[in-house]
């Protein structure tokens, strides 16, 4: 069967893995999150491969959001369109529609109490990262200036979704730490935290780190929202630095 693409702008990303070419989720994962995290001034033309990847990346996102709106999954749409998903292994992305409505379920659509305190989200099962995705489209939303007072800890036993998710991440500057490993037995294989608003927008976790915050993300998942208010900080961050304050927290915690 051909390829099916609901919105013209994927068929760009087809054209950046060709036949019998290396596939697009590795030179995603080897140039880009991996590689780059030596990168400096001084190795940029070591580096130019990925930078004009990269640039690529973010041209077809641009058409993609133009196309299909903000805050969509444009890889997750590519392996659906492209027949990729592992379906006998029971691989199935969640459509937005539903996921629109389990975060209706459980967020506030209230801007006073989305901007109280930063929320800690755990999606154990993320796919390409629709939820997540889902949950900065509720944010933006309901706030309507752009805060994303959120971090959100995606986990999937699946290699090319976890790279898609974080790219996903990186592409639309949402605050999480996206972990290749299993949720059920708490294996990490490799894990990369996405940082807006740093010299350095992504980072790769060590290991260790990544599964002590999928395991605070899995414990605080469980507790009622009462609980999870117990938590916040004692004297309340004026709204006007709050997004600062955000990412100073979540990623301090990282270990960035």
């Amino acid at each position: 069967m051909k390829p099916h693409y609901a919105h013209k702008s994927l068929k760009l990303l087809k054209a950046l893995e060709p036949l019998n070419s290396k596939p697009l989720v590795d030179r995603i994962y080897d140039e880009i999150l991996v590689g780059g995290q030596s990168f400096t001034p001084a190795t940029a033309e070591a580096h130019q491969p990925a930078v004009e990847l990269l640039g690529e990346l973010m041209n077809v996102h641009a058409e993609f959001e133009a196309e299909a709106g903000q805050l969509q999954d444009m890889f997750g749409e590519y392996l659906e369109g492209s027949m990729q998903t592992n379906q006998e292994n029971g691989q199935f992305f969640t459509p937005m529609s539903a996921v629109r409505m389990m975060i209706q379920c459980m967020l506030p659509d209230s801007e006073e109490k989305l901007l109280e305190k930063p929320l800690w989200i755990c999606d154990p099962a993320c796919g390409t990262g629709r939820f997540m995705l889902g949950v900065a489209e509720h944010f933006n939303r309901v706030l309507e200036c752009g805060y994303f007072n959120f971090c959100i800890v995606n986990v999937d036993v699946d290699r090319r979704a976890a790279i898609y998710c974080t790219m996903n991440a990186i592409l639309n500057q949402i605050p999480s730490i996206t972990i290749w490993g299993n949720s059920l037995s708490l294996e990490i294989y490799d894990a990369f935290a996405v940082l807006p608003g740093h010299a350095w927008p992504w980072i790769r976790v060590a290991k260790g780190r990544a599964r002590e915050l999928l395991t605070k993300a899995l414990e605080s998942s469980k507790k009622p929202t009462e609980e999870i208010e117990q938590q916040a900080a004692p004297t309340p961050v004026p709204k006007a630095v709050q997004p600062k304050k955000l990412v100073q927290m979540t990623f301090g915690e990282a270990g960035a």
